[in-house]
């Protein structure tokens, strides 16, 4: 006769020789997504392990026996990692079973948090290579029921080696983790968390900032980012010490420690700023590092809400451009010089001052006097003429600008250049440039030759006006110079319109090129340089073009605007060459109204038209083309 056995004592048997390693294996948030012969491998290399066992605080005193009894004789929390340091006892993976996934508690800087980074687990930042010493303190509640667990650092990668993919798992379980624990500890604490940059702000732009940025951890020697790679944003080092390396020179270490100023645990602003499209130095850590990092994107977005608290990152990317100053240098691409031997233009760089513009400061203004040139060697700069509010065009690095008072050509500013982020020049002073010229007399002759060779547009232009104002007695010296001085290059492209019937008139002189005028769609003339139209734009501001001037082919024009200072100094002060310029005018007109244009004309400039590279193009798209084309002069044999 056969006794029946509950089935709850059957039950509680089988749990008593359950392996509380099973469990830990199949059930871990660690170990989720791993194959199953990963795990099969973990669980044969799983130790028990035992720690130092929990001690109670004893009270001597009856007294304070009986005033702390309920707090100090409690077991008081093992600390089992500490913040900062790496684990001894304890390199690789501490493990309890789910039912005591309750024992750790996470500290960090000293405070606890209610989450944890990954429950019933230590210690795996350090062993999966996340970080060298342990991101976190690791503290024990209470004995755990089931014990402790232990794989070592070494045993671990010889098992991940023979699991690649598992490895690439776990560390990303466990870099999540540990990422979202300290966010979520950084939200919390915001008002305790300490920026040295904004020490002195509101929490409530600290607290934005940290919605925005991304938490990242790297070990000691881990790159950061890399010079040269394509990034727009900035990295801040919350904890930690990195070292900034531009072109392999150490050139500045990034911390918060006691004794640094507070923009050096910055990085990036250049970049998060507009100012370069590619990183301008690399950032390896030399300590474990907490990094921050804040793209563009959210850059934009705090600067709506918080604009003065952004403004400190371009005061930041100022001070970056400091440290740069000696691995930013353009010179070497200043076209005007290139025919010049190295040691003149070694020279010329050291003599070559460095100015460092803010976001929408005005590096020249049209119209004003000067002998500097100019070389952007990182930022990017706007281009404006008259009063347009939109620019004409943009100017990267290495660009020039300038050059013509450098060379004495002429001091007259022609544009307004405007920095649209944090840019660093690179100013050359005509007296410089003298001082150079005296040291070295052989490129004396290379940079004569170039400033005639840029004096060659106004040689033209003056002849332009000597010409076509020779049947009313020619135009006065002081008219000659006050235009060349005011007037600029200008080209266009075929198809290109260069005034436009019904819109404002502006004084043009056509130096090389062919042009075609029409007048109510109705085709009037082709012309071909030199030659002069736009006059009421100086004779009458303000009034409107009788006819639409075309390009046929690629035209070089000399421009002067009708915002021009020049415009109304003129007018007042040299009345007799206005009066030459009514006459020369009203001929014109007249022979324009009796003139047609042949056949043969017609079909020449459709001809020209239809060829090219940009034939095909809309009037639009080479309006805005032609802005970005810079003159280039190459005397001979220069290549």
């Amino acid at each position: 006769k056969t006794e029946s056995v509950p089935l709850t004592s059957m039950a509680e048997e089988e749990s008593e020789e359950e392996d509380p390693r099973e469990a830990i294996v199949a059930e871990h948030p660690l170990f989720e997504g791993t194959s199953e012969e990963f795990r099969n491998e973990l669980l044969l290399n799983l130790r028990t392990f035992q720690v130092k066992p929990m001690v109670s605080h004893e009270i001597k005193t009856e007294y304070a026996r009986e005033m702390f009894e309920s707090s100090l004789m409690r077991p008081r929390a093992r600390v089992l990692l500490t913040q900062g340091k790496a684990p001894q006892d304890l390199n690789g993976l501490l493990l309890v079973h789910p039912d005591d996934f309750h024992v750790f508690e996470t500290v960090y800087n000293n405070v606890a948090h209610d989450d944890e980074v990954l429950p019933g687990v230590a210690g795996q930042e350090v062993a999966l290579q996340i970080t060298s010493h342990s991101p976190f303190t690791v503290r024990c509640r209470e004995e755990p029921q089931h014990g402790f667990f232990f794989i070592s650092t070494d045993m671990l990668d010889l098992l991940l080696d023979r699991h690649r993919a598992e490895r690439a798992k776990l560390k990303h379980t466990a870099y999540h983790a540990a990422t979202e624990f300290l966010r979520s500890w950084l939200m919390k604490h915001h008002s305790k968390v300490y920026v040295k940059l904004f020490v002195n702000l509101d929490d409530d732009f600290k607290y934005a900032l940290l919605n925005q940025v991304q938490i990242q951890f790297f070990k000691a020697d881990d790159l950061i980012c890399k010079e040269n790679d394509v990034g727009d944003s900035c990295i801040f080092v919350y904890t930690g010490e990195a070292d900034i390396y531009c072109k392999h020179a150490l050139v500045g270490r990034m911390s918060q420690l006691p004794g640094t100023k507070a923009w050096e645990s910055w990085w990036g602003a250049l970049e998060v700023g507009g100012s370069c499209l590619e990183r301008v130095a690399s950032v390896k850590a030399y300590t474990d590092c907490v990094v921050w990092e804040l793209s563009a994107k959210a850059m934009r977005d705090l600067w709506l809400l918080f604009p003065y608290e952004c403004s400190f990152f371009d005061k930041v990317a100022m001070k970056h451009l400091q440290l740069l100053y000696p691995f930013t240098d353009r010179v070497s691409e200043i076209n005007m010089f290139e025919s010049c031997s190295a040691e003149f233009t070694r020279v010329i760089r050291g003599l070559m001052v460095q100015k460092v513009y803010c976001r929408d400061e005005i590096v020249m203004q049209e119209g004003d006097t000067g002998d500097e040139m100019y070389v952007l060697c990182v930022g990017k700069c706007s281009v404006f003429r008259g009063y347009n509010t939109e620019p004409l065009s943009h100017l990267h690095p290495g660009s020039c600008f300038g050059g013509l008072a450098v060379l004495n050509i002429t001091r007259r500013r022609t544009a307004t250049i405007k920095a649209d982020c944090v840019c660093d020049l690179r100013a050359l002073t005509r007296p410089a440039l003298l001082e150079a010229l005296s040291q070295y007399p052989g490129d004396k002759e290379k940079v004569r030759e170039m400033v005639e060779a840029h004096s060659q547009s106004r040689q033209a232009t003056a002849s332009a006006l000597q010409r076509a104002g020779a049947s009313e007695g020619g135009f006065s010296s002081q008219f000659l110079n006050i235009l060349l001085d005011n007037m600029h290059e200008q080209p266009f492209l075929p198809k290109q319109v260069i005034l436009e019937e019904g819109k404002e008139s502006i004084l043009t002189i056509l130096l090389h090129g062919m042009i075609e005028v029409e007048v109510s769609g109705v085709h009037i003339a082709n012309v071909v340089a030199p030659a002069i139209f736009g006059e009421r734009g100086l004779l009458e501001p303000g009034s409107f073009s009788s006819a639409t001037v075309r390009s046929c082919t690629v035209a070089e024009c000399m421009i002067l605007p009708p915002t021009s200072a020049a415009v109304p100094i003129v007018r007042a002060r040299l009345p007799a060459d206005i009066v030459r310029l009514e006459r020369m005018l009203e001929k014109k007109m007249a022979l324009t109204r009796t003139q047609l244009a042949s056949t043969d004309d017609m079909a020449s400039a459709a001809e020209q038209q239809d060829k090219g590279l940009f034939g095909a193009c809309s009037a639009e798209f080479l309006a805005k083309l032609g802005n970005y084309f810079e003159r280039r002069v190459y005397v001979p044999d220069q290549k």
